[in-house]
């Protein structure tokens, strides 16, 4: 990459760097390179300036430069083309510009298509021309040739402007800025481009009149509105500066420059009342457009005028024809919290919409706002006009329903509910009904209630959520006699229900135990105990349900009916093990440990099987200190699940609370030494154990083992 000069400055630096140094090769690097790039142009003249050199390269290039006056530059610069690019940039460098004329005149002419070269030269030629006038021609023709290679450059042309009017010769300026926007006529940049030159020279007219042609020739009147209302505003015209500023405000229909402008000058006092003055005429003039109401409010917001904004936005309403419209300004209007307007704007979407889901969604939210502000009758009147004139409509149902309720008003609620269940099919029309039967029984008219739910139970009698929805009835009346009966009849009628046998069990299982609170609530323990023993006949293997109906039966003195009973049923029906084991279950949750014993022993007895059962016993043997007994259990576990370790461990416990040790070692030798395969973990685990209970010479021996 010979000529890119990332590659040239980095090979620079290694030859002028300690491992790779090597001056020679830097110095004849730089000489091929330094006019390629600027930094390098300023590091090799600085090197030959430091060296004393540079003095003697331009003496060796002068013997060959034409002497003063003569004509015979243009062939020394076609001999020589780099040693005058030398000679020239030397001389800039050195900052005698005027000894660098005359190479960079003649480069520029040989070579007029070269962009750097004639841009410094002009440059040269034009700081030249403050001392001698008659070098702004020269600048200019050099960009002139710069513009034929350019025809397109608008840069170009503005600058051959500024070279005649630095020397206040606009006439010849004005040529070039006027081709400035015929270069992209379609384009709205060189309008602006050209207007701002003629701007910074105070040259305002030809501004305007530049930005009115861009309008015109554009079709877009509210185009350059910003810079014209800034040019006016600095011609003090603040009248028409005002009025560009709206214009363009309101044709960007948000956020600009002009909208923050206007706002700005809509704060100072001597301007308030122009700009309030405008913009309300503005608004009126648009019939109220959107975009000039916006405006208004913005202004109205900026000059603290909070009054008018709610008879302003009426006005505009006033005005909407439109759904659009109206649903803007009651945007407008929420967000600055003018709730009448608000209030209004709904209304007015109520009125012009056509489409009756949309009206209907327009007056809910009416509603929605007279909540909100309590208004709780004009609420109403909306919400019965909307159900009086779509009563078969489900969402109107529902929202008529629901805000009944919500205000309290449960017999218009309930009402509703019991003509929609009129009016539906069936399937829909059961729901209606239960949920009015639901509704009148939170609103304490349980006659009303069980007559819905009677209705509803003749076409599904053994449905369960209608048959506790009844019961329900009951109990929130406080009338236990009645909840008792109910569940009595229930009881007997599915007792011939047309489902399976367990469905059949499981749904009376229930009802017995929604029969228990209620014959409590009456003190019929005795018919609440039987209910209990009714459900434990059918879930004998319910540990939890014998826990509670033994604590039941304690609660209110009635353990000798619920043990009467089971003793009884064992004679009856002594090779059954569930009554022993439900016998055996009640004693311990009465704290009749011996006796509890004794029914697990009969259950055992029938069912050696149960490991469940001799589990239970030999927990209650424990607590009765009846060691061996328990010992004795706990190894009959161990034959019935297989030798598993853990009823080995259990003896060793037991043992250890007898304290026999050899009996305690021998159990644990069983469970954890003797398993298959042996591991030193099992033997500090047997130590463990016999520390923890005293037993520390055993233990020792088994470490050490």
């Amino acid at each position: 990459f010979p000529h890119d000069a990332y590659f040239v400055r980095n090979l620079l630096q290694a030859y002028d760097s300690k491992p790779t140094h090597d001056h020679a090769a830097w110095l004849a690097l730089l000489r091929q390179h330094w006019f390629e790039d600027t930094g390098l142009r300023n590091q090799y003249f600085e090197y030959l300036s430091d060296n004393r050199q540079l003095e003697q390269e331009l003496s060796a290039l002068r013997q060959s430069v034409p002497k003063p006056g003569t004509r015979d530059w243009a062939e020394f610069v076609r001999k020589n083309p780099a040693g005058a690019t030398e000679l020239a940039d030397a001389e800039i460098w050195r900052s005698h510009f005027e000894e660098s004329a005359p190479a960079l005149k003649t480069l520029a002419e040989v070579y007029p298509a070269e962009q750097g070269l004639g841009r410094t030269a002009s440059s040269v030629f034009r700081s030249l021309a403050y001392f001698d006038p008659s070098k702004t021609a020269v600048a200019a023709k050099i960009e002139e040739n710069l513009l034929a290679a350019n025809p397109g450059s608008t840069e170009i042309l503005a600058r051959i402007g500024d070279i005649y009017s630095d020397r206040d010769r606009f006439a010849e300026a004005a040529p070039y800025w006027e081709r400035i926007p015929e270069v992209s006529p379609g384009e709205a940049g060189g309008y602006l481009d050209a207007a701002t030159i003629y701007w910074d020279y105070f040259d305002f007219g030809n501004a305007l009149r530049l930005l009115d042609e861009g309008r015109k020739k554009l079709d877009k009147p509210a185009l350059y509105g910003y810079e014209e209302g800034a040019i006016y505003e600095t011609r003090k015209d603040y009248s028409r500066a005002v009025r560009e500023y709206a214009a363009t405000a309101v044709a960007a229909s948000g956020e600009s420059p002009a909208m923050g402008r206007l706002l700005e000058l809509a704060r100072r006092p001597k301007l308030r009342d122009l700009v309030n003055d405008t913009t309300e005429r503005l608004a009126t003039d648009s019939h109220y457009a959107l975009p000039a109401v916006n405006l208004r409010l913005r202004v109205l917001e900026a000059a603290n005028r909070g009054m008018e904004m709610a008879a302003f936005l009426a006005a505009a309403l006033d005005h909407a024809e439109t759904l659009e419209q109206a649903a803007e300004i009651e945007s407008m209007a929420q967000q600055r919290s003018l709730e009448s307007v608000r209030q209004k704007a709904l209304e007015k979407q109520a009125a012009l919409a056509t489409d009756p889901v949309t009206r209907i969604e327009l007056r809910y939210a009416l509603v929605r706002f007279y909540e909100s502000k309590k208004d709780l009758a004009a609420a109403q009147r909306n919400i019965e006009a909307l159900y009086e004139a779509n009563p078969k409509i489900l969402g109107v149902v529902r929202s008529t329903v629901d805000f009944y309720w919500r205000v309290k008003l449960y017999p218009q609620a309930i009402a509703v509910l019991r003509q929609a269940a009129k009016d539906a099919y069936p399937q829909l029309s059961g729901q209606f009904a239960f949920e009015a039967a639901r509704k009148s029984t939170e609103g304490k008219d349980f006659q009303q209630a069980r007559a819905l739910l009677d209705g509803l139970l003749k076409g599904s009698p053994y449905d369960s959520q209608y048959l506790a929805a009844m019961a329900d009835t009951y109990a929130q009346a406080g009338d236990a006699q009645g909840l008792k009966q109910f569940y009595l009849d229930s009881i007997a009628l599915f007792r011939n229900a047309p489902q399976g046998a367990d469905d059949r069990k499981n749904r009376i299982a229930t009802l017995r135990r929604g029969l228990i609170p209620a014959l409590t609530q009456l003190k019929e323990y005795a018919g609440a105990v039987d209910q209990y023993i009714e459900l434990l006949n059918n879930y004998s293997e319910d540990e939890g349900l014998t826990t509670e109906a033994a604590l039941y039966s304690q609660r209110y003195q009635r353990e000798k009916q619920l043990l009467d009973y089971y003793s009884k049923t064992i004679q009856q029906s002594p090779r059954d093990y569930r009554w022993s084991m439900v016998l055996a279950r009640i004693r311990g949750n009465l704290e009749d440990f011996p006796a509890a014993i004794d029914a697990y022993g009969k259950a055992i007895t029938i069912r050696p099987d149960r490991s469940d059962l001799r589990i239970a016993r030999a927990a209650l043997e424990e607590r009765l200190l009846r060691f061996d007994d328990a010992a004795s259990d706990y190894e009959h576990l161990y034959q019935l699940a297989y030798k598993d370790p853990k009823w080995m461990e259990k003896i060793a416990e037991v043992r250890a609370r007898q304290g026999r040790s050899a009996d305690v070692v021998a159990a644990l030798k069983t469970a954890l030494i003797d398993v298959a395969p042996e591991r030193a973990g099992n033997y500090f685990e047997v130590a463990r154990r016999l520390e923890a209970w005293g037993l520390l010479e055993p233990g020792k021996t088994f470490a050490e083992q």
